[in-house]
């Protein structure tokens, strides 16, 4: 399930993105999700926690979402200077860009090789449940 706020968002999404398997969208708020407890395997926030009023909220939705031993994942950028959007020149953003505009086939590459070969090992993140 792919949320966002937006309802156009979701439109487009629906328009580009509407015939794969396994994968719906809806209209949704990251800060009051309507998942049940413990029901996601993974919770994805790509670029948009910058956009959330309460993101101590959506940390707390996320975990209860999440399934024990459930992926959190949260991407977001900040430029601070200059010199830091000189990373938009390093091949791995090239590559996250054109996956993201979908101008590449690439997400069907296994990504854990991926995470390997760009240098990380491990099995992600671990999430604890705040209480």
């Amino acid at each position: 399930m792919a949320i966002d706020i937006d309802e156009n968002i979701i439109r487009t999404a629906k328009a580009l993105y509407g015939n794969i398997p396994n994968l719906s969208f809806a209209t949704g708020d990251a800060m009051n999700l309507r998942e049940a407890d413990a029901s996601c395997d993974r919770v994805l926030c790509l670029e948009a926690a910058f956009h959330f009023c309460d993101r101590r909220r959506f940390l707390a939705e996320a975990c209860r979402v999440l399934r024990p031993g459930g992926l959190l994942v949260v991407v977001d950028f900040t430029w601070t200077k200059e010199a830091d959007r000189a990373i938009l020149d390093d091949p791995r953003a090239k590559l996250a860009s054109a996956i993201w505009s979908g101008t590449t086939s690439t997400p069907s590459l296994s990504i854990v090789a991926t995470r390997r070969r760009w240098g990380f090992s491990g099995s992600g993140v671990a999430i604890g449940r705040a209480e």
